[in-house]
């Protein structure tokens, strides 16, 4: 692809990302009147806000907790403490850069404190996205049903469409991980074909490293103790919901109504945006609220106190991980991996067990 086409593709994706952005947060923001969001503000409890932000402080803490389980699965996962520095710099990165590109940067520091190999690393962090999106669709239909929320045919629809894709991209997962060595022969040989044998070798350790890292889809015991990390994480998440609705005074929507709005959100976060998911995390919030009839002042409210706890914090508390550490813009660039690294070879991959950790 030529210069000018690439240009011209990442120009056509801004467009359509700033177009969304402001689309989703007009929306969100219509008919707020900002003095009534400013008394909403004034008149929070804020012990309420200490205590969600106190819950969503320790999610990292499962988060690097979780990508030690998985990394273990097929290298040495590093330390504890370079996996939760790693998170933080992350997301603090996802929060301002687009694509939620602080999911690259937090295995490029990896891979930078500890050598943890990047390709290996990146495949765990699509399991963990996996996992992910499958608690979160758990918590979207129970909180649903629990709430007594409205279920028309379109809401139905959308929710057996969701769940369709969940399980096709598992299925595909699955068989990559049990099948590797298919799928880098046809690689290798693809490439072959179109001359390109050398770029061929290349794409195949990048493709074996990525694979090695969903290996422990093939360890039953370890992905099932991942998996309830990952509800740990996201009922930790759910706590910080709840704590700013009972610091709003937003009684009506209880327990469940905050794991239905969080599951919401993280959905609509999915969705191409701006740095700092601006627009689908506040309409979000607006949708998921407004089925339990909040009204839009408060709604607003609650979406900057949340905003302020999770995109405005992280980022302050990464950027000052990363002056303690001295990072620059090199520091994100994974390590050639020497022979004498501590981690296992990422390609070709062993059919045999790798050691538990």
């Amino acid at each position: 692809m030529s210069h000018r086409a690439r240009l011209l593709r990442r120009s056509l994706y801004l467009a359509m990302v700033a177009a969304l952005t402001v689309t989703l947060l007009t929306w969100a923001l219509r008919d707020a009147r900002p003095g009534e969001v400013w008394a909403s503000l004034r008149q929070a409890h804020w012990g309420w806000v200490l205590v969600g932000w106190l819950a969503y402080m320790a999610v990292f803490w499962v988060r690097a907790w979780r990508w030690g389980t998985l990394l273990s699965g097929s290298v040495r996962p590093g330390r504890f403490r370079s996996r939760l520095m790693a998170t933080f710099v992350g997301y603090g990165a996802s929060s301002v850069l687009p694509a939620h590109a602080g999911e690259f940067v937090r295995s490029a520091l990896l891979n930078r404190l500890d050598a943890v190999p990047f390709g290996p690393s990146l495949g765990t962090i699509v399991v963990e996205r996996l996992l992910d999106v499958g608690v979160v669709f758990g918590l979207l239909v129970l909180a649903a049903a629990a709430g007594g929320l409205p279920t028309d045919s379109l809401v139905v629809e959308a929710l057996v469409w969701l769940a369709t894709a969940i399980v096709t991209v598992w299925l595909l997962l699955l068989l990559s991980a049990r099948f590797p060595e298919p799928i880098l022969a046809a690689i290798a040989a693809l490439c072959r074909r179109l001359g390109l044998a050398g770029f061929g070798q290349w794409l195949t350790r990048l493709v074996g490293g990525f694979l090695n890292g969903l290996e422990v889809l093939r360890q039953p015991r370890r992905t099932g103790i991942a998996l309830g990390q990952a509800v740990l994480s996201w009922g930790l998440n759910g706590i910080t919901y709840w704590a700013v609705l009972k610091a709003l005074n937003i009684d009506i929507v209880g327990v469940w109504g905050a794991f239905f709005t969080q599951s919401a959100t993280a959905l609509a976060i999915a969705l191409p945006s701006s740095p700092g998911y601006i627009g689908p995390f506040e309409a979000g919030l607006r949708y998921a609220l407004g089925l339990y009839g909040v009204p839009v002042d408060q709604v607003v409210a609650y979406a900057v106190i949340m905003r302020f706890l999770m995109y405005i914090t992280v980022p302050v508390i990464a950027a000052a991980i990363a002056l303690s550490l001295g990072l620059r813009t090199a520091d994100f660039t994974p390590k050639r991996q020497p022979s004498t690294a501590r981690s296992m070879p990422s390609a070709p991959l062993s059919k045999s067990s790798p050691p538990q950790g």
